[in-house]
């Protein structure tokens, strides 16, 4: 079986920017980058027997794999696979990560606790994607017999430390600093292992439900999220109020139970709409306004002078800071506080294909 080592890139000049930098071919090295891969060539990797070469095919990681081609046996085989690139962070590609790392984060908080459906950078790669194919990756490498050295990058390396972690019970924690390099040895019994874990990992999509006003007919789908798409315009925006173990919902025209929210006015913002709007329809304060995702609204056939043909409705969750006794009913017909066992209940009573009762096991599963 493989003896494997990984081998991140050198600094790049994204590195030295602090650029988001996830689609191919990417910046090249640093100066520093190239020495840091020759100073970790010509000290350890030129002591290694190496059998076979994987690389990204980032223009980072190939040059990386060139300098090192130079300590190595000159028959080496190298393959590029683009299984072990870089993580797709989607629209946060070239945006700079001091700005957008914190939105990274609050995803991979998500991640930690089991949602393997939120995407990175809102269109990027979920936690699903990424382990299907490190895992796949792993499934052919660990057949070669021999050293193999993978070069790549910090996202990847990390994936694989943590599978390697799972397979054999152990907690690796390390900084995966650029020109980083580690050795992992793979036994026969890991290909079970990781199919076994592999098995775990399935795409899950949140039912759509179509909306029709007339002539006009549109998708509504959720997506989980902790941003939005700033080109896609925001329409009305829905906020599930939490009073201590419990929540607020609204009561309809339609006979529905609702999560508090309505449409944004001229000049105001859509948190400040569910500000408003909580006072209005459900009498209630809130803080703490939370995003879970969004609703995509796609419309298929008709014309609406009201909403663009692609528009957005977040979905989040607050706090309620005052429950006003002495709220009167306006564009709602009352309002209630349900146990979590009554919410759940009420709202699979709506005719929206359970959209909003999967949105509301998410939140208590993933966003809470």
């Amino acid at each position: 079986m493989a003896n494997l080592y990984l081998l991140r890139h050198g600094e790049s000049e994204a590195n030295i920017t602090g650029t988001i930098s996830s689609t191919v071919p990417g910046p090249g090295l640093s100066n520093n980058g190239r020495n840091q891969i020759i100073k970790v060539s010509s000290k350890d990797i030129v002591k290694i027997d190496i059998s076979k070469v994987y690389c990204s095919p980032f223009r980072r990681t190939m040059e990386t794999m060139l300098i090192v081609d130079e300590y190595v046996n000159s028959k080496t085989e190298v393959i590029i696979d683009s299984r072990i690139q870089e993580i797709d962070y989607g629209i946060y590609e070239g945006l700079n990560k001091n700005e957008k790392g914190i939105y990274i984060e609050k995803t991979l908080e998500r991640v930690i606790k089991g949602d393997n459906t939120i995407r990175f950078g809102i269109s990027g790669e979920n936690e699903t994607e990424i382990m299907t194919r490190v895992i796949n990756f792993l499934l052919d490498v660990i057949k070669v017999e021999g050293n193999v050295l993978v070069v790549t990058h910090q996202g990847i390396i990390s994936v694989i430390l943590q599978i390697f972690d799972e397979l054999h019970g152990c907690k690796t924690k390390i900084a995966v600093d650029n020109g980083y390099l580690c050795n992992l040895g793979f036994n026969r019994s890991d290909k079970k292992l990781l199919i076994k874990l592999l098995s775990r990992y399935k795409l899950t999509t949140y039912s759509p439900y179509t909306l029709r006003n007339k002539d006009n007919v549109s998708i509504a789908k959720f997506f989980p999220s902790v941003d939005f798409d700033p080109g896609i315009p925001i329409s009305t925006p829905f906020t599930f109020p939490f009073y201590n173990d419990r929540v607020v919902l609204a009561y309809d025209k339609m006979g529905w139970w609702n999560p508090v929210g309505g449409h944004i006015e001229n000049g105001e913002s859509w948190r400040d709409a569910l500000i408003r709007e909580s006072l209005e329809e459900a009498g209630v304060t809130i803080d703490q306004i939370k995003i879970v995702g969004y609703v995509q609204i796609q419309r298929l056939i008709g014309e609406n002078n009201k909403y663009p043909p692609l528009s957005l409705i977040p979905i989040t969750t607050s706090q309620v800071i005052e429950y006003r006794e002495d709220w009167m009913p306006r564009e709602t017909k009352k309002r209630q506080l349900f146990s979590l066992k009554q919410a759940h209940k009420a709202l699979g009573i709506r005719s929206d294909n359970n959209q909003m009762l999967e949105i509301f096991k998410y939140i208590n599963k993933f966003s809470r």
